[in-house]
This record gives structure tokens, C-alpha cells and sequence, in this order.
């Protein structure tokens, strides 16, 4: 199983709505194969969870744009004027080095990739420019969300993983025509 990706998870605010839909709707839209009723239960679970995550996101991005003290006037020149509490959230993911910066421009219709640089300090300043409790309060809602929502997405990765490995190793057998399960399979 192949972990790179998730290593490289996006984590723009619409990267995470995406893959958030993505576990929510796996259940219904997943490929089902012969070993898919055997994890039925823990992909409705995570299901669950993750449109318990998605409410929760959307709460705090609720939560930045209104009920917060991040004043408006820091998003000037950033282009993000309109969109005040996802481009908070935009703006302290992108402190990380790890962040894909030409997935969040590209998510905010920012098309010029020469710019990515210019963007990351915009947004670097306008960070700055919130106190130090801002900053703090900030970064602590924004990453404790974002950790959960990883322990999510390796967990769900997790499953889908055992399932392709399962798939993979052939622990079906044909003779005959007919398919043989294994008396047990395990990873």
C-alpha cells in the first residue's frame, strides 16, 4: 500500500471539502467487490464521521468569517475580500511549506503560476499582521481541525487499502468456474 499521497494530501479549503464528500459518499459511489461487505460497517462509520467533520468545517469556517475577530482589512490586496473565513483558513494552510500552493491558487482562480511565490508572502503578511492571540487562535483551530480530518482520510485510505491488498493478493480461487472463498484471509 502506497502511503506518498496521503502524505501529500491537499489541504486547501476546497481540497478538503472534496476528499470530505469523497469518504461521505464512498459507501454509495465505491467500487464493491467481494471483500467490500466485509468492511461495509466501518466505511458507513467514516461515512458518518465525515459529514459529522464536514458540519463541523463548515463551523469553522462560519466561525472565522463571523463571529471572529479577524478584521477584513488584512485580506486587502490578497484578493480574498469576499471569501473572509475560507481565506483565513487558506491563509494558515499555506504558512506550511508542505501545501501545494498551485492547487490552492488554482481552487481560488488564482491561474498564474509564476505568482506562487508573490501569493505565499500575501498571505504570509497578512498573517503577520493579526496579533499574536489572533495568530495563536488561528493557527489552533485551523490545525487541530486539519489533524483530525487526516486521522480520517489515512483511516479511510486504511481500509480501502486492505480491501485492494486483499484483491490483489488473490485470495479468491477460481476451479472450475466457480470462485472459492479462503477460510480466512488476513493482513
Amino acid at each position: 500500500m502506497d502511503f506518498w499521497p496521503i502524505l501529500e494530501m491537499r489541504l486547501d479549503y476546497w481540497s478538503v471539502l472534496d476528499r470530505l464528500s469523497e469518504i461521505e459518499s464512498y459507501p454509495w459511489d465505491g467500487v464493491k467487490n467481494e471483500y467490500y461487505d466485509d468492511y461495509a460497517d466501518l466505511f458507513n462509520e467514516m461515512a458518518g464521521l465525515s459529514a459529522e467533520f464536514y458540519n463541523e468545517f463548515e463551523r469553522l469556517i462560519r466561525d472565522l468569517e463571523y463571529t471572529w475577530s479577524l478584521p477584513k482589512r488584512k485580506l486587502e490586496n490578497t484578493g480574498m475580500e469576499n471569501a473572509r473565513g475560507a481565506a483565513w483558513f487558506d491563509m494558515a494552510v499555506s504558512l506550511l511549506n508542505e501545501t501545494d500552493m498551485s492547487v490552492l491558487l488554482e481552487n481560488e482562480g488564482v491561474y498564474d503560476p509564476d505568482d506562487i511565490d508573490r501569493e505565499r508572502q500575501k498571505r504570509r503578511k497578512a498573517v503577520l499582521a493579526l496579533t499574536k492571540e489572533q495568530q495563536f487562535s488561528l493557527f489552533t483551530q485551523v490545525f487541530h481541525f486539519l489533524m483530525r480530518f487526516i486521522q480520517l482520510s489515512l483511516a479511510f485510505e486504511t481500509v480501502k487499502g486492505s480491501i485492494d491488498e486483499l484483491e490483489r493478493l488473490n485470495s479468491l480461487r477460481e476451479t472450475n468456474g466457480r470462485l472459492q472463498l479462503p477460510s480466512s484471509a488476513y493482513l
